[in-house]
Order: structure tokens, then sequence, then C-alpha cells
């Protein structure tokens, strides 16, 4: 049943063919209360996985002009990675903040799991490159694509035993 999948997994279904078949809607978007929706949904689940969840709550930052779904699907996946990456850490920690930075809004989820090499960050954005068991390679080449449509774009910054920071740039 769906309860054992897990509610993050479903959703990630679902970006699938959102991804594949929907066209963006644009329109400006208050990211404090969106960032405080994401959260609610997410949290249980996490809590359930023993992953603390850090939110900084934007300031200042006001409204951002992106398809809200699209963004939700695309921090879906990075916080879906980013549990991956915690598996078996010690005090696994997912903290999210936003920042503005010349006339761009960073979104930034940093884990503090186990990190990635400097050659598979090379293979990150290429459709079918995983190293999950289970995995399709799809997640970071859709979430991509779903930014992209937004004029937004997504950077993976990380190194072996020193987490991930996945950071979105929205216009």
């Amino acid at each position: 049943g769906l309860a054992d999948v897990g509610r993050v997994e479903y959703l990630l279904k679902s970006m699938k063919s959102f991804a594949m078949f929907e066209r963006v809607e644009l329109k400006d978007v208050d990211l404090g209360e969106f960032m405080r929706r994401f959260m609610a949904l997410v949290e249980q689940e996490f809590s359930e996985r023993n992953i603390s969840l850090v939110f900084d709550e934007p300031v200042d930052i006001g409204a951002v002009r992106v398809d809200s779904r699209a963004l939700h699907q695309a921090l879906l996946n990075l916080f879906a990675n980013a549990a991956d990456a915690l598996e078996g850490v010690a005090d696994p920690e997912i903290h999210i903040f936003a920042e503005e930075r010349e006339q761009l809004v960073r979104l930034v989820v940093a884990d503090n799991g186990c990190g990635i090499t400097e050659e598979r960050r090379r293979h990150l954005f290429k459709p079918f490159n995983t190293t999950k068991p289970s995995g399709n390679g799809l997640g970071l080449t859709i979430t991509r694509k779903l930014l992209a449509q937004m004029d937004a774009d997504i950077e993976i910054e990380s190194s072996p035993g020193n987490g991930s920071l996945a950071i979105i740039s929205l216009p």
C-alpha cells in the first residue's frame, strides 16, 4: 500500500509524469510561505527516519517567480537524495535556507551525509546515472529540466565525508 512506500517516493513518482507533460506556469510565490508548507508536508516522514530538518525561515526575501508545483517537485527530489545520502550517518540532518545574491534567490538544501566524489559529481546530471539499487537516475535530470523551464538552475557542491549542498538559483 501507499503507506509502505512512503509519501516522498509516491510524490516523486508523480514528478516524472509532471515533468514530461506539464507546462510550467510562473506566478509570484511568497518564498517563506511556500517553504513552510513544504516543510509541513515532509516533516513527518523525515522524523520517522530520524532525520532532523533545520529550516531557516527566509527573511525579507518576499516573492520569487516560479511554478510552485515544479519547485515543490524539485525540492522533494533534493530531500529524497539527501535522505539517501544520510543512510547510516550518526546525527543525520537536512538544513534548508534561502539567501539573496545578485538578483537571484539561492535556495540551499544541505545535508551532513556521505558526500559525493568529484568523479561522481561530474555525472550527476546525466540521465540514467545512478548509484542507487532502485534508482532510475532521472531525478536530477528531471529536476534540472523543471528548473530550467522557470529560468532557474541547480548546482551541487560536495566532497566525500563533508555532506552535500544542493543550490537552486531562482530569478
